[in-house]
């Protein structure tokens, strides 16, 4: 950002301002002791914005710096529809995470939560608690030491 100059009164300095947001400079305006600096953010727009300002100085009153306010105000309010829309895509992630475990991933939540009831239902899983034969896909007997499967989907 460069400073390309500094206007006495604010009116002058909004004025010129305007001019160049329509030309397509992109620039500042802030008040100081010394009046008004005009800032430049572009370092290959300086020269031209040069130019321009020392243009102004000398015919301030030229009717393209009437006409550019009204430029300048129509492309501020595009810019700011499009911060809008652009506001409205955004995402904050700060409110995602923020908010508890089972309404971030309510599927991993509801696994974990039938994963732990399922392990409690059946004493973790003892062989012989009859609740794990209806979970399984094959149903099966234990005779002592002996394991009997019964292949297929059971009743």
């Amino acid at each position: 950002m460069r400073r390309i100059g500094t206007l006495k009164n604010e009116q002058q300095a909004r004025r010129f301002h305007d001019y160049l947001l329509s030309i397509g400079v992109k620039s500042m305006i802030e008040q100081t002791d010394e009046g008004w600096p005009i800032w430049v953010y572009d370092e290959d727009q300086v020269e031209k914005a040069r130019e321009e300002f020392d243009h102004f100085q000398h015919h301030p009153d030229e009717d393209r710096y009437a006409e550019a306010a009204r430029e300048a105000e129509r492309l501020r309010k595009l810019e700011a529809r499009e911060n809008a829309e652009a506001r409205k895509r955004m995402i904050d992630m700060r409110s995602r995470w923020e908010r508890p475990f089972f309404r971030r991933c309510p599927v991993t939540f509801w696994l974990i939560a039938i994963s732990i009831a399922v392990t409690l239902l059946t004493q973790f899983g003892q062989p012989s608690h009859p609740l794990l034969n209806d979970l399984t896909i094959n149903s099966f007997e234990l005779n002592g030491k002996m394991v009997r499967w019964h292949p297929g989907l059971h009743d």
